[in-house]
């Protein structure tokens, strides 16, 4: 049977699908659908049917285009906004409903959480908000320009073969249709971040009460930090359970305790000794952040000198 902490875990994982998938994944997808097609509307106008498209096309459509994507781009950042600060207004009342639900568990205490006061809540979600913000502008950004870079190398691909207007437009309906998962994962990643970064700056907050408290990196495994499942790689078996303070760095081992699916043990070089403040660690990650005691009989190690020290 599950232990409590496991049960804790595993709601806290279901709520933070539930506010990626529902709450960013398919307002953006909805954002993204209307906003591509007015811009393959505006396109259209330029012109259609059998004729050559030429270099002059060529440089009208990509101007437009160009025009198009930073529209695009615009509606899919404020949408990414909005659903990132209601994700971490969830997060932080997520977090103080399983502290005090772990304390009362383990401890018997039920602690009074000065969080849940309204100007100290507002506050540390208004924390670091600036900066996330800055941050989805800059993802968005980047897939902006991937998407038009991929436009060009169509249309000139199309001017380079003689191929109509009718064709030429087809071309951008694809890639339009095709790259919608470059922004789907902007929208997880961005979002599950924000998530992880409030629950990271409320666990802070708390432990201004009680220092005894402090972060967990938890991936998709057991307690113990076998992997549950076949996608498990090597490197999220080798953070499991990994314990920082409040505003410390989380560090990737060079090995893990179980092998993934692939039979590996050791993590790419690349990635050893890299750190983190909050996950995810890669696009699309399932790892989170969550509150940690030791009084809660929870497994947790630290990282020093290159090793796993249990706590």
């Amino acid at each position: 049977m599950a232990s409590f902490y496991e049960q804790v875990v595993s709601s806290h994982r279901k709520t933070l699908d539930r506010i990626i998938e529902r709450g960013s994944v398919e307002r953006m997808k909805s954002v993204y659908e209307r906003s591509a097609a007015e811009v393959l509307r505006k396109l259209e106008r330029l012109g259609k049917g059998s004729t050559t498209f030429t270099a002059h096309h060529l440089r009208m459509t990509l101007a437009q285009l160009r025009a198009g994507q930073i529209y695009l781009d615009d509606q899919l950042l404020g949408e990414l906004n909005a659903a990132s600060r209601e994700a971490q207004v969830e997060s932080l009342h997520m977090l103080v409903r399983d502290y005090k639900r772990l304390e009362k568990h383990y401890t018997g205490h039920e602690p009074v959480v000065p969080l849940e006061e309204a100007a100290r809540f507002a506050g540390v979600l208004g924390k670091g908000r600036v900066t996330l913000m800055r941050q989805h502008a800059t993802s968005m950004k980047r897939y902006g320009a991937q998407m038009v870079g991929r436009m060009e190398d169509e249309l000139g691909m199309s001017m380079a073969i003689g191929e109509t207007l009718d064709g030429a437009v087809k071309r951008v309906h694809s890639v339009i249709g095709e790259e919608w998962w470059r922004a789907e994962r902007v929208a997880r990643t961005e979002v599950c971040y924000g998530v992880n970064r409030s629950h990271a700056d409320g666990i802070g907050e708390l432990a201004k009460e009680d220092p005894g408290l402090m972060s967990q990196w938890i991936e998709f495994c057991s307690p113990d930090g076998q992997p549950l499942d076949a996608r498990v790689g090597v490197d999220s078996i080798a953070m499991m359970g990994q314990v920082a303070p409040p505003g410390g760095l989380f560090t990737m081992p060079a090995t893990a305790p179980f092998p993934d699916a692939k039979g590996e043990t050791q993590v790419p070089e690349g990635l050893v000794g890299k750190s983190w403040s909050v996950p995810p660690c890669r696009p699309n990650g399932r790892e989170s952040i969550h509150a940690w005691k030791k009084e809660w009989g929870v497994p947790g190690w630290r990282y020093s000198n290159g090793r796993r020290i249990p706590l």
